[in-house]
């Protein structure tokens, strides 16, 4: 045919996109395909396959195209040769042990063989109709013609000695344009790679989460679940008692994830992605790592001893979340054990004599009897929905259902005890607050938890107050007496505030004066000096460097503190509105996601009133310590978010939501 009577071509668009000339075989090789595809548009097939003469078709290849089609992936084309398949990500496969996917880089070559659906064909004659490129290349460019294209990772045919002898350019390609031309010509190839990396990356449409979970059936799988297990328990022992162990613990979880996710996650379509808050929380803990870089070179004073790296573990929260999701097939069985070390702990560490002479309790496995409190709150917490839920479980046998409900009864009753003898004004606050709201929330669900008629339920609200009237009584007057001076300077401030005195002055207003008692003094004190640090950077704080513009303070005249005893201050002192807008954000987007899961009845609703009630325990608690500065409380923050990310993973899985991010 003559280049005069060329019909649907851009020569300028195709010089610009190959840096060439269109040579006669590359036109009669495009629109053949063309006529192809129209041919079987016209026919009454559903699936079409096209094929150029250099493939040879073996005598399966019809069994393996259905098997294709029998997945019920959804797809536009399916290119069934190759001549390559770099960075093959796996969509499904097949009965016959075919991978359908993506490649992350290309172009891959030939449009020899595919299988094309009617949808697909009209996409490309449509979209297609005026050449612009060689056929092989617009095939791949789905993201063009917003066309669901595929392709298998190995061929399903080979090529004949034809292949070796091309019919498009018998002379080999030459005809270059200019250099100058060709340079623009590179960037756009470039941007193309980019292009198709983002869309191979990103899944085609259709690549829903399914469960893979690993089964038990290796030895090296058996022992990641133990692994991953036993790094759970260990993390949760920062309730128990007060150690790092629980860092070590979930950086073994973590690296144990990564490498499972890397050797055999990491190629698959089928498997969860960390949406827009996962991507949040590795760019926050980026962040801080280059922040806190800066300030190591150049800075002497980088705050050491008061746990900056914890606000890196942003970077394990969406990795932890998938480890629980990909490991933890029991996790019943997890929050058995982790009660049973509840009593244990409880029962071997409680100071009796104490309670029995009315005095002070004293912490055998806590750095002191504030962080003891704390830890028990969240234990009681945790002990009065594990019995709500174990009482009302029907498919347990009624033995151990009893069993296990008696001990969560000795864990609820242990754990307020503790709390009344450590004499925490915080935690009673965070208890008194926290407690009645999950109360409420669980009898707010009476048909969910089938408690209308249940006995244990009644036995456990009765013990509950019986045992805690016994223990406010023999203490009521320590109890009376630790309460009143905080609770008189609590409205003392607040009323200052309220008539216009601002923050700041009604705290020093506070502090003059000789009715503070000494502890509420201090924390003043620290909160004055902590907020005059923060105000000379509100929005992104002052970094690690805060102690040392702590120490040139004259107000702080505490400075052998490395704490503000603030939650709060804590993060805006170092990290500004910033740091708090960032975990703010992370814990409502955590919760949720909680809540979404147990809605979809993929976690029970118990669950997400527990999750609720120990966050609303939690956030209380540092309003007067600095419990996100302690083992309990970083523990508490790292798994609080993973699970959040667990469920999050839970509702992928079911194909409820498919977050659009590449990993």
């Amino acid at each position: 045919i003559a280049d005069s009577d060329w019909g649907n071509t851009n020569k300028r668009a195709f010089a610009r996109n190959t840096a060439r000339e269109i040579y006669p075989g590359e036109y009669g090789c495009y629109f053949s395909h063309m006529l192809a595809l129209k041919a079987f548009v016209d026919s009454e097939a559903q699936f079409g396959i096209i094929l150029e003469d250099d493939v040879l078709p073996d005598s399966d290849l019809n069994e393996r195209v259905v098997s294709i089609i029998e997945e019920n992936i959804e797809f536009d084309i399916v290119k069934l040769v190759n001549h390559r398949a770099v960075g093959f990500i796996t969509l499904s496969k097949t009965s016959k042990g075919d991978k359908v996917g993506r490649t992350l880089f290309g172009p891959q070559g030939s449009a020899a063989a595919y299988l094309v659906t009617r949808k697909g064909a009209l996409k490309l004659i449509n979209r297609r109709k005026v050449m612009c490129l060689p056929w092989d290349v617009a095939l791949e460019r789905y993201w063009e013609i917003d066309a669901n294209v595929l392709s298998i990772k190995d061929n399903l045919l080979n090529f004949s000695e034809k292949t070796n002898t091309s019919s498009i350019a018998p002379q080999g390609y030459g005809k270059k344009i200019s250099w100058g031309r060709r340079l623009l010509t590179v960037l756009r190839l470039q941007l193309d790679h980019c292009r198709r990396f983002h869309h191979a990356a990103l899944g085609p449409k259709g690549a829903a989460s399914i469960a893979h979970y690993v089964g038990f059936g290796e030895t090296s799988a058996l022992i990641n679940h133990i692994l991953c297990g036993s790094a759970i328990l260990f993390m949760l022992s920062a309730f128990l008692f007060e150690t790092d162990i629980y860092r070590y613990a979930g950086l073994t979880l973590v690296t144990l994830t990564l490498v499972y996710f890397f050797g055999r996650e990491v190629w698959r379509y089928d498997r969860p992605l960390i949406g827009f808050a996962g991507v949040v929380c590795l760019l926050w803990a980026l962040y801080v790592l280059i922040r806190m870089g800066v300030s190591v070179v150049s800075s002497s004073d980088q705050g050491q001893g008061s746990a900056e790296g914890i606000y890196l573990f942003p970077a394990f929260y969406s990795t932890t979340g998938f480890g629980i999701w990909l490991f933890i097939r029991k996790p019943l069985l997890l929050v058995i054990l982790f009660m049973l070390g509840c009593l244990f702990f409880l029962l071997a560490f409680t100071d009796y004599s104490n309670i029995a002479s009315g005095a002070r309790g004293e912490t055998f496995t806590h750095n002191n009897t504030i962080h003891a409190a704390v830890a028990s709150g969240f234990i009681l917490i945790f002990a009065t929905c594990f019995t709500f839920y174990m009482a009302t479980l029907t498919e347990f046998p009624k033995a151990w259902k009893t069993l296990l409900v008696t001990v969560g009864l000795c864990v609820l009753i242990l754990a307020l005890v503790n709390i009344l003898i450590f004499l925490s004004k915080g935690v009673w606050l965070a208890i008194a607050i926290s407690f009645p709201f999950l109360f409420v929330s669980l009898f707010g669900n009476l048909n969910q938890f089938a408690i209308k008629n249940n006995y244990l339920v009644l036995v456990l609200i009765v013990a509950t107050f019986i045992i805690g009237g016994l223990v406010i009584a023999q203490h009521s007057n320590k109890l009376f007496t630790e309460s009143q001076a905080t609770i008189r300077v609590g409205l003392n401030l607040i009323s200052d505030i309220t008539a216009g005195y601002g923050l700041s002055n009604s705290m020093e207003k506070m502090i003059d004066s000789p009715h503070t008692p000494f502890s509420a003094r201090e924390r003043l004190i620290l909160w004055v000096d902590a907020i005059k640090i923060w105000s000379e950077s509100p929005i992104f704080g002052v970094g690690i460097d805060w102690r040392a513009t702590w120490n040139q303070r004259a107000e702080a005249n505490l400075n052998s503190y490395n704490i503000f005893h603030n939650g709060f201050l804590e993060i805006g002192v170092r990290y500004g509105f910033a740091g708090l807008s960032f975990y703010m954000f992370i814990f409502i987007w955590a919760t949720r996601k909680v809540f979404l899961a147990s809605k979809y009845n993929l976690l029970p609703p118990i669950v997400a009133n527990c999750y609720l009630a120990t966050l609303l325990f939690f956030m209380i608690t540092i309003l007067t310590n600095s419990n996100n500065r302690l083992a309990i409380g970083e523990c508490y923050i790292w798994l609080a978010i993973s699970f959040g990310f667990y469920s999050f993973y839970l509702i992928q899985e079911k194909g409820l939501e498919r977050p659009r991010t590449w990993i």
